[in-house]
């Protein structure tokens, strides 16, 4: 009997205790629900200081329970959200936390949360910091043999690379990511390295390897069956960037001038606003190269006014910036001053915006990150605080005598620690100060560049159309002269009026050389051309004086007849003096002499 009670209290015990553990782990479990409703509803109320606090209390229980992956998981939901609000502090501050101190436990989580802090790196310039996290990356999908992954690594550690300007190892890890890729049986990823390694080389001035990579992905597509996904959109991108390659060369021009079409009408119809606008402008610059301004403007102008383009958000309108800066350079090259003005007026206050808001962030960022520093100090400080006082406490149990000396020093401490962090400050401050003056510098000293050679375009221009109106008023007296000659050569009765034609000619040929006009027009050369007379002087110095004023004359892009009449020489002498030139520059057959004498400067 008294055997089956004291299973009977034991069993009861057991009960109970269950009960007790369950009911706790139910309380835990609905109580941090609902500090995450909290977090969700300020969320969706988008009230971002208050989001702040109900996700601040929401991590703090997390790191106090040891809810690790949860935290970490509910950092990368609610990154996005400060993200859009364009939240910085926050977003490092919790980013930082999660990388180290929870992503030593390889969560999922953390592989994105290292990609979008090593964003705001590189936001800032700092890549080496960047790049530790992307390895950390690399590291994990190795392990988990992810081919995939492992390939998207290598492009960000490439791209990284190459925007910190070691071209070397950018071109190594696009080729590693292409090397994984072929082991892999994905398509997507095999065109995505084919395209990116070739944009990489044609960025680089490898354009033969380049255009070998893009057919390769080309060609890879158009062996499937069927494309589907973003299969439609790689091969558009390919054909885009390989037609972006062959219309630099004459032989193959008209069908880059075809890929490119094909770009910008996928990219426009199908969504890829960006993807039509790119092709569009190189399209726009092999028009304008040509001369051909009307079909260099038509492509712009299709993207600009394309329904799709209409619809763009706020937020997108800064990719409007280089259709309008293209139509600017066709309009001033054209000679159109006013639409000219009309769209550097467009590009440059859209301009403005996109980089007053870059320039912004940037700043929230960096002052973030220094914020970040700046509170794990204080933090740091705090907790050397607390424990010199619980030191100081027991100093004070066991001798009283020290009590004073203790206080004194820890006040000490904490003056000098308010000093320091005051400094600091300051110096942030100054340093802004600093770097923000020498940006208005800089800025300043570009704009005048931008001034100066905006004039010393439409001098040059001035001085073309003041050649070729000498040239026509000599054409004039030379008709002038060669028809008195004829009336002359007529049988005349009258001897006097024979006298007053060959007076005529001899005004004529008085008449024939300006030469005010000309030795205004040979000092306006020589001032406008004075840099690339010296350049001339240096690298052929066998040519002569009358040489490179020749070279001055073709480098305005004045006809050989034009060149005659302005010397006063032959046709065929100013044929023979180009033929002497050319051998002289050392100009192989298919390069153009005047394009040659353009690039000097």
């Amino acid at each position: 009997m008294m055997s089956n009670s004291k299973n009977i209290l034991i069993l009861l015990g057991f009960l109970f205790l269950s009960h007790f553990i369950f009911t706790q782990k139910n309380q835990h479990k609905s109580h941090v629900e609902n500090l995450w409703n909290d977090v969700s509803l300020e969320i969706d109320a988008a009230n971002l200081s208050q989001v702040k606090i109900a996700f601040n209390k929401f991590g703090q229980y997390c790191i106090d329970e040891g809810l690790d992956s949860l935290l970490s998981s509910k950092i990368k939901l609610v990154g996005k959200y400060y993200a859009q609000e364009s939240e910085y502090f926050e977003r490092i501050k919790w980013y930082q936390y999660a990388v180290d101190s929870l992503c030593s436990k390889k969560f999922l989580h953390c592989i994105e949360i290292r990609r979008r802090l090593s964003d705001i790196f590189l936001y800032v310039g700092k890549h080496d910091s960047a790049i530790e996290l992307i390895k950390e990356n690399l590291d994990f999908f190795k392990n988990e043999g992810s081919l995939a992954a492992i390939t998207q690594e290598y492009f960000s550690l490439a791209e990284i690379q190459r925007d910190k300007g070691d071209f070397d190892m950018a071109l190594e890890y696009y080729e590693k990511a292409l090397a994984v890729v072929n082991e892999s049986n994905s398509p997507f990823y095999k065109v995505l390295a084919r395209n990116n390694l070739g944009v990489f080389l044609s960025q680089t001035n490898h354009l033969q390897e380049a255009a070998f990579y893009f057919r390769q992905g080309i060609e890879y597509l158009n062996s499937l069956d069927t494309l589907v996904g973003k299969q439609p959109n790689q091969l558009a991108l390919l054909k885009g960037n390989l037609g972006g390659i062959l219309i630099q060369y004459k032989d193959s021009a008209k069908v880059g001038e075809v890929l490119l079409k094909e770009d910008m009408h996928f990219g426009l119809e199908e969504g890829e606003i960006e993807l039509g606008f790119n092709a569009a402008i190189e399209l726009s610059k092999y028009y304008r190269d040509k001369g051909d301004y009307y079909n260099a403007n038509l492509v712009l102008n299709e993207c600009l006014h394309h329904p799709r383009t209409k619809k763009l958000s706020e937020l997108r309108q800064y990719s409007l910036v280089p259709l309008y800066y293209q139509l600017f350079l066709n309009k001033l090259d054209e000679g159109s001053t006013h639409s000219a003005l009309k769209y550097y007026n467009s590009y440059d206050s859209l301009n403005k915006i996109e980089e007053s808001q870059t320039e912004k962030n940037r700043i929230e960022i960096e002052k973030s990150l220094l914020e970040n520093i700046l509170n794990a100090q204080i933090s740091y400080q705090r907790q050397q605080k607390e424990l010199k006082e619980k030191e100081n406490k027991v100093l004070q149990e066991k001798n009283k005598y020290y009590q004073f000396r203790l206080i004194f020093g820890v006040s000490a401490l904490i003056i000098v620690i308010i000093a320091l962090i005051l400094y600091g400050r300051k110096r942030i401050v100054l340093f802004r100060t600093r770097k923000e003056l020498a940006e208005n510098r800089f800025e300043m000293e570009r704009l005048e560049r931008e001034k100066k050679e905006v004039e010393l375009k439409y001098k040059n221009k001035d001085l073309t159309d003041f050649a070729i109106d000498i040239s026509r008023k000599q054409d004039v007296l030379a008709e002038v002269k060669i028809r008195l000659s004829e009336i002359r050569n007529q049988k005349w009765d009258d001897d006097e009026y024979k006298d007053e034609i060959k007076s005529l000619i001899l005004y004529t040929n008085n008449n024939m050389i300006v030469d005010d006009q000309l030795k205004e027009f040979q000092e306006n050369i020589e001032e406008l051309n004075y840099k690339f007379f010296d350049t001339l002087k240096k690298q052929f110095p066998e040519l002569t004086e009358l040489d490179k004023q020749v070279c001055g004359l073709i480098r305005l892009g004045l006809s050989n007849k034009e060149i005659a009449t302005m010397r006063n020489v032959s046709y065929k002498a100013i044929r023979m003096s180009r033929y002497r030139i050319r051998k002289k520059l050392k100009l192989p057959a298919e390069l153009d002499m005047v394009e040659f004498l353009k690039s000097m400067e």
